[in-house]
């Protein structure tokens, strides 16, 4: 036992392995960050985020007597989730804005989402081209008043907010994705 070598390291032999190897540290940390910022503004495709928020107001006599409690009224939202997710809606959409997709692509851009306790319904499209993402949700908005109408037994819609050409990018931050390159590798 006299004979074993202990092996302890302190925070004073840290601080000199540090120290000593400094240069190399930063170095690998600038690439890193350089590194992460072209490949984010090379190779990564922006996505661009439209939304439409639109309000149920009021049902047909026949859905009423169907929808009165509270209860009733979220499976109403969920109902309209359900059926503005169909294929035949986003066949429509692809249709009517000529669009190079199939409607389980289109489905894939898409999120139809409601908040909790509300009539609200959100409608988000992921798309690389802003303007595309901006003409899927008004089409959405559209196609949404028609069918629930038809297949619901809403009434009236009411919209919220329109949906907009988004002028920035929601997935592609340079700077962001830089720090955590440098994240990443202080974690190695």
């Amino acid at each position: 036992m006299e004979n074993e070598k202990t092996n302890e390291i302190n925070i004073m032999d840290i601080l000199y392995i540090v120290r000593k190897h400094i240069i190399a540290i930063i170095s690998v940390a600038v690439i890193m960050a350089i590194a992460s910022y072209v490949y984010t503004v090379t190779l990564v495709t922006p996505m661009y985020r439209s939304s439409a928020h639109l309000l149920i107001k009021a049902l047909t006599r026949d859905a009423m007597t169907v929808y009165s409690d509270s209860t009733s009224r979220a499976i109403l939202v969920n109902n309209c989730i359900e059926v503005l997710s169909g294929t035949e809606v986003m066949q429509s959409v692809v249709d009517d804005l000529g669009l190079d997709m199939t409607p389980e692509d289109l489905q894939s851009l898409i999120t139809i989402s409601s908040p909790a306790d509300t009539q609200v319904l959100k409608i988000n499209v992921i798309h690389p081209d802003p303007k595309i993402a901006k003409d899927i949700a008004t089409k959405m908005v559209d196609e949404t008043e028609d069918v629930l109408a038809k297949d619901v037994g809403v009434a009236a819609l009411s919209t919220i907010q329109q949906p907009k050409i988004p002028m920035a990018p929601i997935s592609t931050n340079p700077l962001k994705n830089a720090v955590m390159g440098d994240l990443v590798l202080l974690s190695l």
